[in-house]
């Protein structure tokens, strides 16, 4: 490359400008020296020096101008690459901003999903709860006419010892016989609406019957009852009936199975026509194959009793009352009464077997149900966990990745600091200073 001529002085473009070069050029009339390019000294000499400094800012327009490559590396205002340690942090905020938002989007997801199985579940689980509200139900009726039919079970036994010790006082044990006859059939409708050892239709004698869901779908299980104590009733010739009060010793005449009590006139008095099985019932005379029988009723002791000749019905054990044995007078009325606790004891029995067999029934259905409500439960468990499991993986997956972003950032930023420092190294030396002032 060829001098340049600076007012007739030969100059060297690689070596630095200076401004002592010769006393005549360090005048005042350098000022007004040009390069061959037409440039003033003075000019370049500024615009290297400024270059050298980098304290006015890059691509700044106008005097003073400053080299691109000689800006500060450490000064926003003069840097085109900006602040590297800035310029990371900023995208490193706006990366973290991102990932926040993606990582809670897919957190909600995850959340959201969960959410409608465990509501699912507790739909199916609150329907489980209900049917087995049922079955319990179901199932305390049962038990509890388990124990029922074992207290009318003890009561046999006290009238089997009645009737032995009858003939010590017939009257006396009579009552007693009585009173355990009353007491089992207490008993027997004491579980009420839900007893499966009473309860019974006094019409058609059919037990009662439980009917209780098995499973959410709205099927059902039916339950039918027994009967552990006696019911009876006298069916007259003429279509009237007899009927006892179960539980008391009352049994009073209807006019038809269902129908209206009859009244009596007596001493000028009209009274409902009802009498004390205890005292107005007088067993005359029975025939057990065709169940005829014939008894005498009083209703008021002043007049003559009067004689009722029907058909017995009865149900259940089929214990009668005292009357119906003579009041255990004799021998052949307390043999007679002995046959009939035998025959009560052999009905208890299949009641009690009929129970069972609801019991086992029962039993199916609540195993059933708690099965359903266990597997509930485990589904409920698994939702958690995989939901637990899928916030740990998107955790441990977002951490990775933003790691590696992080490292690649670093990454980066050590890279174009590397080449900020070799651009910005190139400013100091003499050849690359005069060529950017040439250039300038």
């Amino acid at each position: 490359m060829s001098d340049l001529s600076i007012s007739g002085t030969s100059y060297n473009p690689y070596l630095p400008v200076t401004a002592d070069r010769s006393s005549s050029n360090a005048s005042a009339s350098n000022d007004n020296t040009t390069s061959s390019e037409g440039t003033p000294v003075s000019l370049l000499i500024q615009n290297a020096t400024t270059a050298k400094s980098g304290s006015s800012g890059a691509l700044r327009a106008g005097t003073g101008t400053v080299s691109v490559l000689s800006a500060s590396l450490g000064d926003d205002g003069t840097s085109i690459f900006g602040s590297m340690p800035s310029q990371n942090s900023a995208i490193l905020n706006k990366i973290l901003q991102t990932a926040t938002e993606r990582y809670s989007a897919l957190q909600q997801v995850i959340t959201d999903s969960a959410s409608q199985k465990t509501a699912a579940i507790d739909t199916q689980n609150e329907a489980w709860i209900s049917v087995k509200a049922q079955i319990n139900n179901a199932q305390a009726a049962v038990s509890s006419g388990q124990d029922s039919i074992k207290r009318v079970s003890d009561n046999l036994s006290s009238i089997r010892d009645s009737v032995g010790m009858s003939h010590e006082d017939v009257e006396y044990y009579a009552g007693k016989f009585d009173d355990m006859i009353n007491a089992i059939s207490n008993e027997a409708d004491s579980g009420g609406t839900t007893s499966l050892v009473g309860n019974i239709n006094r019409v058609d004698y059919s037990g009662n019957e439980i009917e209780y869901r098995n499973n959410p779908s709205l099927a059902t299980s039916t339950i039918t009852g027994t009967y552990v104590a006696t019911d009876y009733r006298i069916k007259v010739d003429d279509g009237s009936v007899w009927v006892p009060d179960p539980g008391t010793d009352t049994i009073t005449h209807y006019t038809a199975l269902q129908g209206e009590a009859k009244e009596i006139e007596t001493a000028g008095i009209t009274l409902t026509e009802s009498t004390s099985t205890r005292t107005g019932l007088k067993l005359a005379s029975y025939d057990p194959a065709t169940n005829k029988i014939t008894m005498e009723v009083t209703i008021n002791p002043d007049d003559p009793p009067q004689i009722v000749t029907g058909t017995l019905q009865r149900t259940g054990l089929g214990l009668m009352p005292s009357w119906f044995y003579g009041g255990l007078a004799t021998d052949a009325d307390r043999q007679r009464a002995y046959r009939d606790i035998d025959a009560a004891s052999v009905n208890l029995t299949a009641a009690s077997g009929q129970l069972q067999l609801a019991a086992n029934q029962v039993g199916g259905d609540q195993r059933r149900a708690d099965a359903a409500l266990d597997d509930l439960t485990q589904q409920s468990v698994k939702v958690n966990s995989d939901q637990l499991d899928q916030q740990q993986a998107l955790q441990a997956k977002s951490s990775r990745e933003l790691s590696a972003l992080q490292t690649n950032l670093q990454s980066l930023a050590s890279t174009q600091s590397n080449y900020l420092n070799l651009l910005g190294g190139a400013v100091e030396d003499p050849l690359s200073q005069s060529l950017i002032d040439i250039q300038a």
